[in-house]
């Protein structure tokens, strides 16, 4: 195989009248000229998401050290997972290459009881406030954390969910009804609340909304939400 790239590789089993034919896939990488570790000011860094988990705990991806070891291979140099599932090996090639962490994805879901109401009652946020931080520095323990991520690919409504606003486009804009409107209310209520207490604690971490859609934070926008509590 000569040529970089994926390459797709089929065969097919033929006895009497039935055929089988089986398609797998693979690339053929060019040579890693980056640099061993990533540093700020050297490019885009480069990450991905995988379970890490492998065939062994329910899923059908490769174990672990396989991961880091092919996309430290295609030059990744950050992911969504702490290696605590790697091997003394996995661990040893995730940590020469400098691995950075993050951002975690599940602190910060939408609080539907308290951040419903209008106004919100101050000594719940504060009592939600005080718990999430706790939550993070268990996670983290002595690191400082560079990302926050806030929902899990969120939507407002089963008819906003993802895309494009229908105004970008021409069409006449979405009008929330009662129930749109507490979730938007119920969404903002938790972020602002969160992104307070992560701004007051760890000052330097950038804040992501959400984890998933970015067009997610236009009403977030247009309802009022502060920009400086995200990034």
């Amino acid at each position: 195989m000569k040529k970089f790239g994926i390459h797709t590789l089929s065969a097919t089993l033929e006895e009497g009248p039935r055929r089988w034919t089986e398609t797998r896939y693979f690339c053929h990488l060019a040579p890693d000229t980056r640099a061993e570790r990533w540093e700020p000011g050297q490019g885009p860094l480069f990450g991905y998401w995988a379970y890490h988990h492998g065939p062994d705990r329910g899923h059908c991806t490769p174990p672990p050290d396989e991961i880091v070891r092919v996309m430290a291979m295609a030059g990744a140099r950050a992911t969504q997972h702490k290696p605590e599932l790697l091997t003394p090996e996995g661990r040893a090639l995730y940590e020469r290459h400098g691995f950075r962490n993050g951002p975690f994805g599940r602190f910060v879901n939408p609080q539907w009881i308290w951040a419903a109401e209008d106004p919100v009652d101050p000594v719940r946020a504060t009592a939600y406030q005080t718990e999430l931080v706790a939550r993070i520095r268990a996670h983290y323990s002595n690191e400082i954390p560079e990302y926050f991520s806030f929902f899990a690919e969120p939507h407002i409504s089963r008819d906003l969910t993802t895309g494009h606003p229908p105004e970008y486009w021409g069409d006449p804009p979405c009008v929330l009804n009662e129930t749109e409107q507490r979730n938007l209310r119920v969404y903002m209520n938790t972020a602002r609340a969160a992104a307070e207490a992560i701004r007051r604690e760890w000052p330097q971490a950038k804040i992501l909304i959400p984890w998933g859609d970015p067009l997610f934070i236009v009403p977030f926008l247009r309802a009022g939400f502060p920009k400086t509590l995200f990034d």
